[in-house]
């Protein structure tokens, strides 16, 4: 399986679902993301100084849209912390004939996944020293994804203020 790594706000991934599991693109679901989840085994920075694989039950919400213009649904998973951290990570899932392919994956903390048309938008709350958890006060870092050329790029950083 190919993997192709690059920096951005976490990093990025190419890796393959065998044809085995996948005969025919499967209508994106957060069902078929924990199924390519479940076999392709990412690993993702943690909280802590570790990476770890992500399991399937740690996914929350999918967010299913044609983000590589093929005509065919794809899916941005957030990886979910269980606690209070909220969204720790998230995969971007691309459909192909053969099933999903890992294409880019992210990590933060209570970060807000969305979908703008068929770019993909990740919020990371800022924390200034003594913010409690709650409330951040430091405003919003914000990427806005794109297909281009082949693969998932970063076509937009900036920071929004708390007002």
């Amino acid at each position: 399986m190919p993997v192709i790594l690059r920096l951005a706000l976490g990093c990025a991934a190419v890796v393959s679902v065998s044809a085995a599991t996948a005969a025919a693109r499967v209508p994106c679901s957060l069902a078929a993301a924990k199924a390519a989840v479940a076999e392709i085994r990412p690993v993702l920075a943690g909280l802590g100084p570790d990476a770890t694989v992500v399991e399937p039950r740690e996914l929350g919400r999918a967010l299913c849209r044609d983000t590589t213009g093929d005509g065919h649904a794809d899916v941005t998973v957030a990886v979910e912390s269980g606690g209070s951290a909220g969204t720790t990570g998230y995969l971007l899932l691309r459909s192909t004939p053969t099933g999903w392919k890992l294409e880019r994956k992210g990590n933060g903390y209570k970060l807000g996944l969305s979908l703008r048309g068929n770019r993909i938008e990740v919020a990371q709350p800022v924390y200034r020293a003594n913010d409690p958890n709650c409330c951040p006060s430091g405003g919003t870092n914000r990427l806005l994804i794109a297909w281009k050329d082949g693969r998932y790029v970063v076509e937009r950083r900036w920071h929004t203020s708390t007002r």
